[in-house]
């Protein structure tokens, strides 16, 4: 029984982090110039194409990480300078209920 418990959390934070990282996508295109009903859209639109991505549109790296060859699978980059991620982190708290 603990092993499903344990499985049932491994899964809740998979979802979780997720959530999170697709409200961070749709909040970089935010700050690119997306409003955020689009920028929803654009991030929740690659994810489920990943879903149905067929084997000539993804490569496995050794680690078993996917790598999206088809632009329109590719997630939109987050910043790297400090100012600009924490603008990012904070437009993904405001839209982080859009994913679920």
């Amino acid at each position: 029984m603990s092993s499903d418990l344990h499985l049932e959390q491994q899964m809740e934070d998979f979802e979780e982090s997720m959530r999170q990282l697709k409200a961070l996508e749709a909040a970089a295109l935010v700050q690119q110039g997306h409003d955020r009903a689009s920028a929803v859209s654009i991030v929740k639109g690659i994810h489920d194409g990943r879903e149905d991505a067929s084997p000539h549109e993804v490569i496995y790296d050794e680690d078993g990480f996917a790598e999206y060859l088809t632009g329109e699978l590719q997630s939109p980059e987050l910043p790297e300078d400090r100012k600009s991620l924490a603008q990012v982190k904070a437009i993904a708290k405001e839209i982080i209920h859009h994913f679920h």
